[in-house]
């Protein structure tokens, strides 16, 4: 997305990151924002153009509250999903009593033989599918002066809550 399109005459990106709206903005600025904060002003444009601007001088606060964010890669997921499968239809398939309970037993474990034979070669061992990622996000709220929303929150990966205050206190 390019925000030089929104920009004013004499208006320059001090600060620029990625985020996700939480609440405050209007229904047609959600989810996956892009944020610009300007030498004048706070946007917030989205991938399908639709965009909200905020003068600083509406701004009386920036709180900034971080939180673990845990992920884990598609491989992690898909053994343990095929050792649940794997297994899941050994035990079906020791207790099964009819052709369905042995074709449903059939196909899990099928399918959990897939996922574990297609996956096996990024295999670190058992503890390596426990290990996730561990990010931190940074949830950012703007206390504004507008009475319909007085809040404005958002969540990024980027640590930029001291520079966007930073920012509205030498615009404001």
């Amino acid at each position: 997305m390019d925000v030089e399109g929104y920009l004013t005459t004499n208006e320059e990106v001090r600060l620029q990151w990625d985020g996700q709206v939480k609440s405050g903005l209007t229904n047609a600025i959600k989810g996956s924002v892009i944020f610009a904060a300007t030498n004048m002003r706070l946007l917030a444009i989205t991938d399908s153009g639709n965009s909200k601007d905020i003068e600083y001088s509406h701004i009386s606060s920036v709180e900034v509250e971080t939180s673990p964010k845990y992920s884990s890669t598609g491989t992690q997921r898909d053994l343990i999903l095929g050792f649940i499968s794997l297994f899941g239809g050994l035990l079906i398939l020791l207790v099964a009593e009819n052709n369905a309970q042995i074709l449903l037993a059939g196909i899990g474990f099928i399918l959990g033989l897939g996922f574990v034979v297609f996956n096996w070669d990024d295999f670190e061992g058992f503890s390596s599918l426990f290990d996730f990622e561990e990010t931190t996000v940074y949830n950012i709220t703007l206390i504004t002066g507008d009475e319909e929303n007085n809040q404005i929150s958002f969540q990024t990966e980027e640590n930029i809550g001291a520079e966007l205050s930073r920012i509205v206190r030498e615009t404001n």
